[in-house]
């Protein structure tokens, strides 16, 4: 992650756009039998970009906003790896545990949200990770988190001298 970040920052390595997000985490869902309220959507993503835009200014406000229709663009659609990765990993854990995520869009325009429900789909959520991974050897789950990674727009990086592995993140 640190090699495509570099990479980015000097304009060698593509932006991850709030799509690539979207198809990671719902590959990773598909990837550990997640039910479908555990999968995202652009929406989400953005609202949890706006949450963490107070928490994080420098790593999530567009770096050169503009006007658009006489609108200030706060977020670009474009993201470094960094910040991708990090939204896509805090999306995951705001579906384990924050009630807002465990609800598919659907049922959020229902009045309030039901907290046995969230607690509930926590579990089933939690569950679905660890029956997800029971039975898969560790370069099985390896391979899961390449697909992940890839689906951000980040790629392995050749191993050197100094490693041992194939290839490494």
């Amino acid at each position: 992650m640190v090699q495509a970040e570099l990479k980015y920052r000097q304009g060698q390595h593509p932006a991850v756009q709030t799509g690539d997000i979207v198809k990671a985490v719902n590959n990773l869902a598909n990837t550990i039998g997640a039910p479908t309220w555990a999968h995202t959507n652009a929406q989400e993503v953005t609202k949890l970009r706006m949450w963490m835009l107070i928490l994080y200014p420098h790593l999530i406000a567009n770096a050169t906003p503009r006007q658009a229709d006489g609108k200030l663009e706060i977020l670009s659609q474009q993201m470094s790896p960094l910040e991708a990765t990090y939204i896509a990993t805090t999306l995951i854990e705001q579906k384990l545990w924050n009630d807002y995520y465990q609800l598919a869009p659907s049922e959020r325009t229902t009045p309030q949200a039901n907290r046995k429900l969230s607690i509930q789909r926590g579990m089933e959520l939690r569950a679905a990770i660890a029956g997800g991974t029971q039975g898969h050897s560790v370069r099985d789950l390896l391979g899961v988190a390449d697909g992940f990674f890839t689906d951000l727009r980040i790629d392995p990086v050749p191993a050197t001298d100094a490693t041992s592995a194939k290839e490494v993140r």
